[in-house]
């Protein structure tokens, strides 16, 4: 515990640089678990927090929130979410195979009854199971970026123009101030609604 008490609370560095195992050796996994999420956590969000200073410094100054460095902040965090998990399931990963958890659930884990190969003998122990060919795995990991790309552009277009009609009638006090909030409304929808269709379908096609 003196050795834990000097080398990791006590300790004089960045959080990514402490060592999560130390907690990890005394507590048990489950704590080492929080702590390196923590610390991962920690790290990621400091340079989106730096970019969000900068960003509201300069709201402040121009004294209008409806500006492009804020729609450009909100799509970063957007884009920065999707990266901090991914990044995550890597370093929990990481960190099973470093504390030696998750092994009795790989070696006990089976085949879902949804999918599909050619039966053969593994090269880990011989017994029989269900290979799939990777050309074919390749193949369909393409056919599915394709539709995912193609809506992440109708995306990025539905948005910028949203952006461009808040501009255009930011100065207007009649009634039509509040088209782009409507337009913005129905293209939330009807994205969501065509996004969860894709989902279905791709998730039905996965093997």
């Amino acid at each position: 515990l003196h050795h834990l008490k000097h080398n990791f609370v006590l300790a004089r560095r960045w959080p990514h640089a402490l060592d999560a195992s130390l907690l990890t050796n005394y507590f048990g996994s489950r704590v080492g678990f929080v702590f390196s999420f923590r610390q991962h956590l920690t790290t990621a969000v400091a340079p989106l927090g730096l970019v969000g200073v900068v960003v509201f410094a300069v709201t402040k100054a121009r004294g209008d929130i409806s500006n492009v460095w804020t729609a450009a902040f909100a799509l970063a965090v957007a884009v920065w979410s999707a990266f901090f998990m991914q990044v995550w399931t890597r370093v929990e990963a990481t960190n099973k195979m470093k504390w030696g958890c998750g092994l009795k659930e790989t070696v006990q884990a089976t085949t879902r009854a949804s999918f599909h190969g050619v039966r053969t003998a593994s090269l880990v122990d011989g017994a029989e199971t269900l290979y799939y060919p990777q050309a074919k795995r390749r193949r369909k990991i393409i056919e599915h970026q394709m539709p995912i790309i193609l809506f992440f552009g109708l995306f990025a277009a539905a948005f910028v123009g949203i952006i461009i009609m808040r501009f255009r009638f930011a100065d207007r006090g009649d009634t039509l101030s509040y088209v782009p909030s409507i337009v913005n409304g129905v293209v939330i929808q009807i994205l969501n609604f065509a996004y969860t269709k894709l989902a279905v379908k791709l998730t039905d096609r996965e093997n």
